[in-house]
């Protein structure tokens, strides 16, 4: 059984268990050269969704191909809701018409009826008996029991081998659908995707700015100040999700002759645990910075960072124009302004 890591461990009913994406790698004991991936998601079903939504296509840009998509539907659903509805939309408009036949229905319990299949079927994306699989919920129970030295009498583990042996047979036959029926689904070339071209570029606009300030900061201690010293960046990756907020005062550190303005993460999942300011007020980061005084001045040339600082500038103001236009332009004036704000 899979632990709980940092990213997990929700309390909150409204929130899936799975907060982040996350990858297991199991080897398959019928073939050597084979690895299965399993990549474990937030769910759509949340209150969460957008957020979710962005997260999952944002991982899964980081690869190549994906085999087959799977959604685990829990057993007392009945039909597919809106917002399942709106989020498969988006994933299909993401990776391309041909995921359709990659999509696949894991429920949770042993007997689906065809007006369930029918339910979640939509448009071309239908959910058949070849493309749906159960396994019954009791059998991870089970082995959930053992591990913890539960102990059951002959009737209930009669019950739960049964349910575990259902649960096997659908694994294998599941491995062997994707393994053997469907053909791989490639992600969409880089030029050929808006979405794509957005993830490459969303993570690189808070380094670029963070970059461009301290090159000022450097150029102002080089032309004022005599004696060798520089301001170095160092980055701490934050291991659980954590934003800036736009509203909250920052945090002021002095270094060197320079005040300088440093922001604190803030734990969010539905709501800020940090603050309470509004939900749409928060900026996701993955790092957090860390500047030092070092006595060492760069060995640079002034004018060639000059002109790399122009144009590092006109490049961020071409950027920012452009995306205005986007369905992102909100998020892309925040940092920009946020930016501005500290220098």
């Amino acid at each position: 059984m899979v632990r709980n890591n940092d990213f997990e461990g929700s309390n909150n009913s409204a929130q899936s268990i799975t907060q982040h994406c996350q990858s297991y790698i199991f080897q398959l004991k019928y073939n050597d050269e084979i690895k299965l991936r399993i990549i474990d998601t937030p769910s759509f079903d949340d209150t969460q969704n957008k957020i979710n939504m962005q997260h999952i296509l944002e991982y899964i840009n980081n690869f190549s191909y994906l085999n087959a998509i799977c959604f685990l539907i829990k057993s007392n659903t009945e039909q597919m809701n809106i917002f399942f509805r709106l989020c498969l939309t988006q994933l299909v408009d993401f990776l391309g018409p041909n995921t359709r036949k990659n999509l696949i229905l894991c429920f949770t319990h042993t007997q689906v009826h065809e007006t369930i299949l029918n339910s979640f079927s939509m448009n071309d994306i239908l959910f058949r008996e070849d493309n749906t699989f159960c396994f019954d919920s009791e059998s991870c129970q089970y082995l959930v029991a053992l591990q913890n030295g539960i102990q059951f009498n002959d009737r209930e583990k009669q019950k739960y081998e049964k349910s575990w042996s259902i649960s096997v047979m659908e694994s294998n036959r599941l491995i062997n659908y994707i393994h053997k029926t469907i053909i791989c689904c490639l992600m969409p070339g880089k030029l050929q995707s808006i979405k794509h071209a957005q993830f490459e570029i969303i993570p690189t606009i808070r380094p670029m700015l963070e970059t461009m300030h301290n090159i000022l900061r450097n150029i102002i201690i080089q032309n004022m100040d005599s004696t060798a010293k520089s301001i170095e960046i160092h980055s701490n990756v934050i291991h659980r999700p954590a934003t800036i907020c736009l509203m909250c005062k920052p945090e002021i550190h002095q270094v060197g002759n320079f005040l300088i303005v440093n922001d604190f993460p803030h734990e969010i999942q539905e709501v800020c645990y940090t603050c309470s300011c509004p939900f749409n007020q928060h900026i996701p980061i993955g790092y957090m910075l860390k500047y030092e005084l070092s006595n060492h001045s760069l060995k640079i040339d002034l004018y060639q960072v000059k002109d790399l600082l122009l144009k590092l500038c006109y490049a961020s103001a071409e950027f920012a124009l452009s995306y205005v236009c986007s369905m992102f332009k909100c998020f892309i004036l925040k940092i920009i302004n946020k930016s501005i704000d500290k220098g």
